[in-house]
Parts: C-alpha cells; structure tokens; sequence
C-alpha cells in the first residue's frame, strides 16, 4: 500500500471512530488515486485524489479533505451549481464555514481542512446559490487559510481543477450516475443518505447543532419561498454599504456595523411560463405578481423586462423605474425555455438577474445562463432546474 492510500485509510478509519454523520456518508463512495488530477475532486459516486498533494497533508487534513468532498454530493451541489471556478468556490465557502462550525462544536474531535481554500463567514446564513450571485458581482475572492475546494475557470467553462499553489483544492464535476441510477437518480439517493447518517449520528449521541439544524432545513426547510426570493434578490442587488439598516448578524452583541445595500437594482427579467398550469391558477399568479411588486418597490430596479413565453416569446413589456408589473395570460403552446435566454442575448439586455414562473415542464438550453437566474415553480414540487436556483410556489 502507498503512502498516500495509506492516509487515505488511516482516514477514513479516523472518521469512523470519531465522526458517525460524516462516515456513514462517506463509506458509501469509492476512493481512488488518480494523478491525472492536481488534488482531489468527486461526481457525486466516487472520490478520486491525487497522492502527492495527499501526501503534503497532515492525517487530520486528509480526514477534512474527505469530509469536504463528500458534502458536496451531499449538499447538493453538483445539481444546483454549475461545475465552474464560481460554482466551486460558491460551494467551498457553504461547506467550509459550516465544517469550521462543526470543528468548534466537536471539541479535540476535530477535522482540520487543507490551506489555502475558502473560508469567510459572512456567507454563513446564505445558499450556496446566493454566495454565487454575491461572487458573481464582485472580484474573484482570494482564497484564505483555512478551508476549501475549488474548480474550473472564470470564464464558465469546466477545467482540470485547480491546483493548490492557484488557491484552494479538490473540486466537485458534473454529477455521474452508476449501472443503477441515473445521474438525475443519484440527487435522490443522496437525499436519503444524508437523513440516514443523521440517524445514525442521532444514535451514537453525536450530533452536534449545526448538523442537526444543517438535517432541519434539508429535510423540512419551512422557509416561505418568497423569503427565498427576496434573500436571492438582496444577495444579487447588494453592492454598497449603508447605516440606515445595520447589519442584524451583529445587533446582539451591540455591534452596529452597515449593511450591503444598493440603491438601485439595475435592469431584471422576469419570465413567464404560458402554460395553463401557471395561468390555471389565479391565487398563485396573483401571489407571484405580488412578491414580484414588492422586490421591485424595495430594490428600484431601473428597468423590468417582462417576457411570456411558450414554444417561444409570445410578448414582451417593459417597466421602468419601480413602476409595478401586471401579468396578463399570453400564448399558450408547448414550453420551451431557450427563446427568453436568446431574446435576451439578442437584445442585449444585461440582466442583474432572471426570475422565471414556470412548472418546470419544458426544454432547457444545453448551457448555463450567464446571470443568477431563480426558478419560481408551481405544479411541480419534486421540480429541480438543471442551473440557477429553484425554489417552489406552495
């Protein structure tokens, strides 16, 4: 046995005997070298790691690293984030902050991560979609020491990974599935494994709170959708600094510190599936159209395009300077998402972001949108976009 899969067992060993949630999970992947790749990454079925830069990290690292890999499958981030530079290290700062909560929860049960990744705990109340949006309007973060995983290039496009010495290390790729389940299957299986090892972390008597409260929001988010909404609209609108509204994090501890707030939104879409589900409807088109007003009274946008789409744009409106939207049923054909992203590059419109009202039951482009894009779904609760983030309509 090799050095380096020989830490590799030691920890995983070292996770069993001290860490329940994270084996159960992990025992379930296959690790294997691979030095076709700089550190380490997975798809969701295997782990693959490079020796060298396993052997450049002290056993409790290697502990991390395995338990940072196998939260992204787990999390489901190789579904609801593209495989990118941004994706990843999106993903690293939602998987790192709450791995450095864990380790201050688990006492000398710790696991150590790499340096050299992604570490700032700012991000800790948001998705991993929305510390995606807030990295998509500002610079490239510079990885801290501390914790992370990181893939791809800036431009979109999926790389070979990231080396160490290039700032973070491992990376998740776009999901596989094996001779039992599909790719799609596979975001499913996850789902049960993860209350699984709660269970079983339950059992032995080790959960500690952020995993627990971590189980809470997966199984059961009770979050309204259209706090999701206006969460995803902050984090994408926020650009600037104010006092007038404190950031709340802080309060508690009588720290009055500002928040990020931008004064205008800048240009949004806002799409409209034309199907009879979404305009069959008229309670839910109503509640839609209301939380859209709402956004648009609180974040001024200077300009809402307003596009009905089915197998193609059926109608486009146009609002300007907060003034409210009103959603008229328009078309009515099969559903096809392409023609709202090909209207939008046609036109040139550089949208802060797209909302889309759809069931979800339709063609989708081949690649990602190259803006934050939120999928408002209704009729279709098991409903998951390949990109962006998809929240459900009650």
């Amino acid at each position: 046995m090799s050095k380096a899969s020989q830490l590799v067992a030691d920890a995983r060993t070292q996770i069993v005997v001290d860490h329940p949630f994270f084996s159960t999970l992990l025992l379930q992947m296959p690790v294997v070298e691979d030095t076709s790749i700089p550190t380490a990454c997975t798809n969701g079925v295997v782990i693959r790691y490079n020796p060298e830069f396993i052997e450049s990290l002290t056993p409790g690292q290697v502990a991390g690293l395995m338990a940072h890999e196998v939260l992204h499958p787990a999390l489901g981030h190789l579904h609801r984030l593209p495989p990118t530079e941004e994706g990843n290290i999106a993903a690293d700062y939602a998987i790192n902050n709450f791995l450095d909560n864990y380790n201050r929860e688990s006492g000398n049960r710790r696991l150590p991560l790499p340096d050299g990744g992604c570490l700032d705990h700012k991000y800790d109340d948001m998705s991993a979609e929305e510390i995606l949006a807030t990295l998509r309007r500002t610079q490239k973060p510079k990885p801290q020491s501390g914790d992370g995983d990181g893939d791809g290039n800036a431009d979109g496009k999926p790389s070979a990974g990231r080396t160490k010495a290039q700032g973070g290390w491992g990376e998740f790729e776009k999901p596989a599935g094996t001779d039992e389940l599909s790719a799609d299957d596979m975001e499913k299986e996850w789902e049960r494994r993860i209350v699984q090892a709660a269970t079983a972390a339950k059992m032995q008597g080790n959960m500690p709170g952020c995993i627990e409260a971590l189980i809470n929001h997966l199984v059961d988010p009770k979050v309204p959708w259209q706090d999701v909404l206006n969460r995803f609209f902050d984090a994408t609108s926020a650009n600037d600094y104010t006092f007038r509204e404190p950031d709340r994090r802080f309060l508690p501890d009588d720290i009055i510190l500002p928040s990020l707030r931008d004064e205008t939104l800048g240009e949004i879409v806002v799409a409209v599936d034309t199907s009879g589900s979404i305009f069959g409807d008229k309670d839910a088109l109503a509640s839609f159209q209301g939380e859209i007003n709402s956004i648009i009274e609180r974040t001024r946008p200077s300009k809402v395009h307003l596009i009905y789409c089915d197998a193609a744009v059926a109608h486009v409106d146009e609002y300007y300077d907060g003034e409210p939207v009103v959603i008229t049923p328009r078309g009515g054909g099969g559903t096809d998402f392409r023609p709202v992203g090909t209207y939008i590059r046609d036109h040139n419109i550089d949208p802060r972001a797209c909302i889309y009202l759809t069931d979800l039951y339709g063609t989708f482009p081949d690649n990602e949108w190259p803006f934050p894009t939120i999928w408002c779904t209704y009729g279709n609760p098991d409903g998951v976009a390949p990109f962006g983030q998809t929240i459900a309509i009650n």
